[in-house]
């Protein structure tokens, strides 16, 4: 399951600009689009990274991210951490 989301795709799905897309979405959610695509991306990360043995690189190709590089930069913009330090406090806490 790879998870290319993306703005132009909604937008098109839904029959209108990126530009309207985004002001309504971010009028009425309050969230852009852009970020609300990453954070879904990461909380199914997250349940990968917990759930399963996959590694973080195979992760982030899965949920649609080309380098693992930049799926590091993403993850730790949203959570504060990097996808290791995550799995580190998780394995703490069990």
């Amino acid at each position: 399951m790879k998870e290319e989301i993306s703005l132009t795709e909604l937008s098109e799905q839904a029959g209108i600009s990126n530009g309207y897309l985004s002001r309504i979405f971010k009028k009425y959610y309050h969230i852009s689009v852009v970020d609300y695509i990453h954070l879904r991306k990461l909380n199914l990360a997250k349940y990968y990274m917990i759930d399963s043995e996959m590694n973080i690189s195979d992760i982030s190709f899965m949920m649609g991210y080309s380098e693992a590089g930049y799926f590091c930069k993403i993850f730790k913009k949203y959570e504060g951490m990097t996808p290791s330090a995550y799995l580190n406090l998780i394995a703490k806490e069990k």
